[in-house]
């Protein structure tokens, strides 16, 4: 018997009703605290007394987060995930250990296309001058500024820079930007 809810999951589905099968870490040993106890679940779809409910955001609207309500919903120990007993927060950390790089490479993919969109207009637009604004002296110092920025990413405790070896050196990728590549 599950019984709680749950803010933001990514799993709420489009309809509200969830994805056909969820997996839920919840507390099976309620003597022991912390990341002790939890196992992970399977959560089926229409399963009774869960109920998921739209949660009204100011930004990123688009996205399909909700709350996930459960009352005494009745998942059958079938459902726990084997070797998972008493080791949810080990599925915990396996599962979003990828998800900060993630985030941080699709951030400095982000700002190397709008870094590539800014280029093009200044190299493109005159403002009504007789030239590209790239050719005024702090439109070029701004893009490099920028540049370098994206350049030496975020880095990790020890000084590397994190994304910028993991975004370039994959394979699929074959993108406008490289190393060389000045604002002018």
């Amino acid at each position: 018997m599950v019984n709680g809810r749950t803010y933001w999951p990514s799993s709420a589905g489009w309809d509200e009703r969830g994805v056909n099968a969820d997996t839920l870490i919840v507390r099976t040993d309620p003597d022991k605290g912390g990341t002790e106890g939890l196992s992970a679940l399977i959560l089926e779809r229409d399963t009774p007394g869960v109920t998921y409910r739209h949660v009204d955001k100011i930004g990123h609207r688009l996205a399909s987060n909700a709350e996930i309500v459960f009352e005494d919903a009745r998942i059958t120990v079938a459902n726990l995930l084997p070797g998972a007993v008493g080791h949810g927060d080990l599925v915990i950390n396996r599962n979003f250990a990828w998800s900060g790089p993630i985030a941080e490479i699709a951030a400095v993919g982000m700002a190397r296309a709008a870094y590539e969109m800014a280029l093009e207009f200044a190299r493109t637009n005159t403002a009504g001058a007789l030239k590209p604004i790239i050719e005024f002296q702090n439109v070029g110092y701004v893009l490099g500024d920028v540049a370098a920025k994206i350049e030496t990413g975020p880095t990790s405790r020890g000084g590397r820079p994190t994304t910028w070896t993991s975004t370039t050196s994959t394979p699929s990728w074959s993108g406008p930007w490289t190393r060389s590549r000045s604002p002018r």
